[in-house]
């Protein structure tokens, strides 16, 4: 098949492939690189009628396929998301005309937040009030169909009648697994009933009958249920019938032991379920509700051990807030684990179901700060700022492995009021491994790890380590900085921070959020309190006013100026030591 007219003249002689020098590859993958960044040229390859066309599609799939496998291998991540919706790509292109009709994907949470496409799909009131033609699809995922927001647009969507289509990518993986290998529970709670209809004879006759009567021609809104089951490395994977034959990761709890094995770095996260195991063991009070998407290792591990006290309700952040303010109000102790930027789609219930009724549920907020290459759609910097100005809510962060793990003992002795602490994605820095259970902390006290002269860092949260590097940093300089430890966002520790404008004459508050946060409540009490009319002199160091977009974590941290680099460098400048720390930064 020769696909040179799909290049721009002037650039046909150009590789675009930029994986050639590694692996052959044929015509129409090699064409399809360059489809990437002007899609218009896809309409003549998926248009074009050989003598078999379904040949020549198959192929294409079958090469961006093994593209996709190869890539994914060297990054050592998993594969099949991305190769088991290969053929829809491919029919969606064929069917549809793409860029003149939008194509909106809302399955990827490295793009954005699972189900609010079908809210931008809504566009198709906008088309029809301009009096444009073209057509406005929506591909969505199981997972998708678990947020309440996709009910809400689909049946605003059924009373205007417009002209749209939504694609249901249905991968069986509403089945999640179970850690002891037994059969798998739906979580959709009509799946089984459904799937008792759509395997009945009467419900095939229906749906060829239906398929004479309707066609994509219509004018209203139309749904297409397409499945597309896990993708297999011997050939294409969409279904033609409906089945409940899934295969999905492993079940055993024996390979995640394996995976904890293997000499990785130990997370923030490992430690925290550690930490809230041996706690279970010694309080059945204790359970686990976890919002967001998937489960990794150590959550797995909690699930094989504690089966009756583990629920997972997946995209469904909204519902685990007040599950768990309704198990708090039966008596139990629930640890709501949520990552950061999900548990923003759950505020009103936290104000309105948590914190104004004083339920005491326990908030693990997981990928707090930066997460690296997952990008903005992932990251957490808004936590601290949503979460400290509720009022009866109490906000800490630990600063390394053992007090994440005190903080945990202390979120389970609170039963009067919701408390909360952040942690970061990512290895544990600043850990001493040597405790298993923790020790409650007081409420709202801080402390002073280094003690200096003339400047003091006040840190919150991870960024206390770079804190104590930045230290290091000024000694070189002939400056011993004072590094202090405030482990509550709220209440503060009054006392310390009042110690700390005494003693010195600059007071650097650093975090890793956004304005509004940490430095934001420390600037307002220290106002207040008269402090800001004497001699101190506050400055903050806090994410900046944008989005980090995707990069290593180290990259980000160094554009926002978080790095101890930037830390020590901000603490030159304030002692008028301008050369110095340019110096430092180069």
């Amino acid at each position: 098949m020769d696909t040179a007219f799909l290049r721009p003249p002037l650039a046909r002689n150009l590789v675009y492939d930029e994986f050639a020098v590694l692996r052959p590859t044929s015509y129409p993958f090699h064409t399809l690189r360059y489809l990437r960044w002007n899609p218009i040229y896809s309409r003549p390859l998926l248009t074009t009628s050989p003598a078999s066309p379904s040949r020549e599609l198959k192929q294409l799939a079958d090469e961006v396929r093994s593209e996709i496998a190869f890539i994914m291998s060297r990054k050592y991540q998993p594969c099949g998301p991305g190769r088991s919706v290969v053929e829809l790509t491919i029919a969606i292109h064929y069917v549809f005309n793409a860029p003149m009709d939008k194509i909106l994907w809302d399955a990827g949470q490295h793009v954005r937040h699972l189900s609010v496409t079908v809210f931008k799909w809504m566009a198709a009131v906008a088309r029809d009030l301009n009096g444009r033609k073209n057509r406005i699809v929506t591909v969505i995922s199981n997972w998708t169909t678990m947020a309440g927001q996709v009910y809400e647009a689909m049946g605003h969507a059924g009373f205007l009648d417009s002209n749209m289509v939504v694609i249901l990518n249905d991968s069986c993986h509403t089945l999640l697994p179970k850690a002891d290998g037994r059969p798998k529970m739906s979580v959709n709670a009509f799946s089984s009933a459904l799937s008792k209809i759509q395997s009945s004879k009467g419900f095939r006759r229906f749906r060829e009958a239906a398929k004479e009567v309707m066609s994509l021609d219509s004018t209203g809104p139309v749904l297409v249920h397409v499945i597309t089951g896990t993708e297999s490395d011997t050939g294409g994977n969409i279904r033609s019938e409906i089945t409940a034959n899934e295969e999905g990761p492993s079940n055993s709890s024996n390979d995640d032991l394996k995976f904890l094995e293997t000499g990785l770095s130990r997370t923030y996260n490992d430690c925290f379920i550690e930490a809230l195991t041996a706690e279970a063991e010694n309080d059945k009070r204790i359970v686990v509700v976890h919002g967001g998407m998937g489960m990794d290792r150590s959550l797995r591990l909690f699930q094989s051990r504690f089966r009756d006290r583990f629920f997972d309700l997946g995209i469904a952040e909204q519902h685990a807030v007040t599950f768990s303010a309704g198990l708090a109000c039966g008596g139990l102790k629930p640890f709501c684990i949520i990552p950061s930027t999900f548990l923003q789609r759950a505020y009103d219930q936290i104000v309105e179901d948590v914190d104004m009724q004083k339920i005491p549920v326990r908030f693990a907020i997981t990928n707090a700060g930066l997460v690296g290459s997952e990008g903005p759609t992932n990251s957490g910097p808004f936590d601290i700022t949503f979460m400290s100005c509720l009022p009866n809510m109490i906000v800490m962060s630990p600063s390394n492995e053992d007090e994440l793990i005190d903080m945990v003992a202390t979120a389970a002795m609170i039963e009067d009021k919701p408390i909360c602490f952040r942690y970061p994605r990512g290895a544990i820095v600043g850990t001493s491994g040597t405790l298993t259970y923790g020790n409650p902390l007081e409420i709202g006290k801080g402390e002073i790890l280094v003690e200096g002269k003339e400047i003091a860092f006040l840190g919150y949260g991870e960024v206390v380590q770079r804190c104590l590097i930045a230290r290091s940093l000024l000694s070189n300089f002939g400056i011993q900085a004072t590094v202090a430890n405030a482990r509550f966002c709220k209440p503060l520790d009054i006392d310390l921070i009042r110690t700390l404008c005494q003693q010195h004459s600059f007071l650097i508050t650093v975090e890793e959020g956004t304005v509004g946060g940490f430095g934001s409540h420390v600037s307002q009490f220290i106002s207040l309190d008269g402090l800001l009319d004497g001699r101190i002199k506050w400055r903050p160091i806090v994410l900046p006013d944008r989005y980090i977009e995707h990069a290593s974590l180290a990259e980000q941290l160094d554009l926002a100026g978080l790095t101890a680099h930037h830390i020590a460098a901000t603490a030159l400048t304030l002692l008028g030591r301008h050369r110095d720390a340019l110096l430092l930064m180069k």
